[in-house]
């Protein structure tokens, strides 16, 4: 039966495909479609019997049994397309052709080669053309045969790419050190080289998400989609390095240019393209390529006007070549008719004034009863008078624009190294940079100064002090512009996200601005990425934890502090840890027992941390109607651990004396002023005991505070400490007595040592005390 079944559908396929093909017998697909006869025929001789053939039709003109997901649809090639869905269309109208399909069909997004352009593929399934490869074989008799699966691709499995031979290599070596920067220039120039666009893309995407301040790489990416890839696919690019790195002249030209030659008769949108470049870096000090482009463009498509106007807001910009600026606008004006120089008001103005100050007024030739026009010139020897006031009236503007110049001229010298480098910078760069920024910042604008803290970044990205004083100069001027709250968000978000992607301070500072204007949810997240890069900092996970308390999540806080505990590195993070859980289950949560037992559970793990001790019995303080004797327990507990400190236990000694006297009762004052005094006498006594102990060379040091109190005793004393300190002592003379008669001889008082200071020695008469 399903035999049967099969061959009827087999039958009503070839008649289709046969219909299909005498309409068209005399293309170029049929021509394409008979090479394969020979293989299709050659396929069926080997395939005899009705089993043989039932499999052949399920496999290829059967819809199949499991959908291709859309990853799929992207990755095979256009021959492998699998069928319509089996609920869209019957299982017999496969063999349709590929133009034939429905307009909804998703196109296939295989690689481009180096001969399609701007997106468009020749081959894809909507196109109006055929392609020979994608229909079913036909035989010379016009049945079509279907392709035996010997021969045909399953849908499931992925189309065999043909990989770059040495791609792998070169991956190799920036996985295992994104910072090895020779090592992604080495990447870039090998995909650049070939033609392979996916690899290329992946490649320079992965590079500028690491160094997205090298502007000459976007120009890379940029012309390499140009060439092999498509303009659309240029244009993004061209806009993601421009919102990466607005203040890069060079890449603006570049932009520019490319819109210049796509929309070449746009002029408003040119013209506002080249606003938007004006705008974003027209105050960077060695902008004058984009203006000088700027002008050139406008002379050529716009009105001398336009021009004018341009030039008026370049004069009044401090840039490198201010004073070919300003030859350039005095040609200009001499140039052009002076009613299309400038407004008609200005020229009213001016007229009026070069005629006030003539001697006598110019004759007018006009019509009987015709008043003058309002841009009317009387002669040429006015228009030179009004274009020289025109002129002069600018030339103020450059004087103070020259002053401006002249100001920053030192600081701009010192930038050796406008551009990003991984290399670092040298100590005079970085030292100009932090006196031009602090110049600027009380000298100049806001937006000057913005300007110059992004230049700042664009050299310096690497260093992250330069990326936390633009930041704190945004924080100082936010309660009086509360717009610059978006503008430090944006920098908070360069620095953490793309340039220091492990450095905690920054992301710490991210975190409280977020908390700050209201994004708690935010500002954990970031306190969550950069605890898995640097686990185990004990600032970020407080950060966390007090975060937690102020969102009212105390099971989340009480989480966070076990864990913490749990996995501190040493014991005195645990313990210091426990402490602020205790402290937050007694005051936050109210739970006296639980931070009771936080506390006994430390000291447990960490016997002779003084903290804990104090801690736990500062708590039992806090407590109402905690016994006495329960307080006195408490404040002796650390004496009696093993190998309790001397000094601790002086110092606990002397807080159970002050709560005796405070809260308990007489005996029990009595009993701890006697321990207190116990304490402090064996601390004297190890004290005079350690002093006893030193070694020789150390009693030396001490003979001359001793020498001073023998110079006030009595003659006796002073006598006898003179004889032993200026003859030799009895341990002296011992010693040398036992010296071996092979060596040779050495006085205790060392004549052959190196010659040191002289000691004074009392004199054995203290009836002259002044004698020395």
């Amino acid at each position: 039966m399903q035999e049967n079944v099969t061959r009827e559908k087999e039958v009503k396929l070839e008649d289709s495909a046969a219909s299909k093909i005498d309409l068209n017998e005399n293309t170029e697909e049929q021509q394409q479609f008979t090479k394969l006869q020979p293989d299709i025929e050659k396929e069926e001789n080997k395939k005899v019997g009705g089993a043989e053939e039932t499999e052949v039709v399920s496999e290829d003109e059967l819809p199949a049994v499991q959908k291709p997901s859309v990853k799929d649809a992207e990755n095979v090639s256009d021959d492998e397309l699998p069928g319509p869905k089996p609920a869209e269309l019957p299982a017999d109208t496969e063999v349709v052709s590929e133009d034939e399909l429905p307009a909804s069909k998703k196109e296939s997004r295989k690689r481009k080669t180096g001969e399609e352009r701007d997106g468009y593929d020749p081959g894809s399934p909507t196109s109006e053309g055929e392609s020979a490869g994608k229909k079913q074989a036909v035989a010379k008799n016009g049945e079509s045969k279907p392709v035996p699966s010997e021969k045909r691709s399953s849908v499931d499995e992925k189309p065999k790419k043909k990989a770059l031979p040495e791609l792998d290599k070169y991956w190799k070596v920036v996985n295992d050190d994104p910072t090895d920067f020779t090592g992604w220039t080495y990447l870039l120039q090998y995909v650049d080289q070939e033609s392979d666009v996916e690899a290329a893309r992946e490649a320079y995407d992965a590079f500028l998400s690491h160094y997205p301040y090298c502007y000459g790489y976007w120009r890379k990416y940029a012309d390499y989609e140009k060439r092999k890839g498509s303009k659309k696919k240029c244009l993004e690019v061209l806009e993601r390095g421009l919102k990466a790195i607005p203040l890069s002249v060079d890449l603006w030209i570049h932009y520019l240019n490319h819109v210049k030659s796509t929309r070449t008769e746009d002029h408003v949108y040119i013209r506002s393209q080249y606003e938007r470049a004006i705008e974003a870096c027209g105050l960077e000090f060695r902008s004058d390529r984009l203006w000088e482009s700027y002008i050139k463009w406008e002379a050529e498509n716009g009105s001398a006007l336009q021009v004018t106007n341009i030039y008026d807001r370049l004069l009044s910009t401090p840039t490198l070549g201010y004073t070919s600026h300003f030859d350039n606008f005095q040609e200009h004006v001499m140039s052009e008719p002076v009613s299309g120089a400038v407004s008609r008001a200005e020229l009213v103005r001016l007229r009026g004034e070069v005629r006030d100050a003539a001697p006598t007024q110019p004759s007018l030739d006009l019509p009987p009863g015709e008043d003058e026009p309002l841009d009317h010139v009387a002669s040429e020897e006015e228009a030179q008078a009004i274009k020289e006031r025109i002129i002069a009236a600018r030339r103020k503007i450059h004087k103070a624009t020259g002053e401006e110049v002249a100001a920053r001229w030192t600081f701009e010298e010192g930038i050796k190294r406008p551009y990003f480098h991984v290399k670092p910078l040298e100590r005079c760069q970085l030292k100009n940079w932090k006196a031009y920024l602090e110049w600027e910042k009380q000298n100049g604008s806001l937006k000057r100064a913005l300007v110059l803290h992004e230049r700042c970044l664009i050299a310096c990205a690497l260093y992250e002090e330069f990326w936390m004083r633009l930041i704190k100069f945004l924080e100082e001027r936010i309660p009086s512009d509360p717009e610059l709250v978006a503008v430090e968000r944006e920098v908070l978000e360069r620095a953490c996200g793309v340039h220091h992607l492990d450095k905690p301070d920054l992301h710490l500072h991210w975190a409280q601005f977020e908390e700050a204007q209201g994004n708690a949810g935010r500002a954990a997240e970031i306190l969550e990425r950069i605890e898995k890069t640097c686990p185990n900092l004990v600032q970020i996970q407080y950060r966390r934890i007090n975060l937690e308390r102020r969102r009212g999540d105390y099971d989340k806080c009480i989480q966070l502090y076990e864990a913490y505990i749990s996995s501190a590195k040493n014991k005195s993070v645990a313990s210091a840890m426990a402490i602020k859980y205790a402290r937050f289950l007694f005051h936050v949560k109210q739970d006296k027992l639980a931070a009771r037992k936080a506390l006994n559970d430390a000291i447990a793990k960490d016997p002779l941390n003084a903290r804990l001790h104090m801690q736990r019995l500062d708590l039992a303080l806090h407590t109402p109607d905690t016994p006495y004797e329960e307080l006195e327990e408490l404040v002796m507990s650390y004496e009696k651990q093993e190998g309790a400190e001397v000094e601790t236990c002086a110092a606990l000694a002397v807080r159970r004396r002050e709560l005796a006297e405070e809260l308990g009762p007489v005996a029990a004052a009595r009993a701890a002023h006697l321990h207190a005094r116990a304490a402090h006498k064996h601390l004297r006594k190890r004290a005079r005991a350690n002093k006893h102990d030193a070694p020789a060379h150390h009693q030396a040091s001490t003979d001359g505070s001793k020498k001073k109190e023998s110079c006030t005793t009595t003659p006796s004393t002073a006598t006898t400490s003179s004889t032993s300190t200026y003859y030799q002592t009895q341990a002296a003379t011992a010693q040398s007595y036992d010296q071996s008669y092979a060596q040779p001889y050495t006085p205790p008082w060392g004549y052959q040592q190196p010659p040191g200071p002289y000691q004074h020695h009392p004199h054995p008469w203290p009836q002259y005390p002044n004698y020395y």
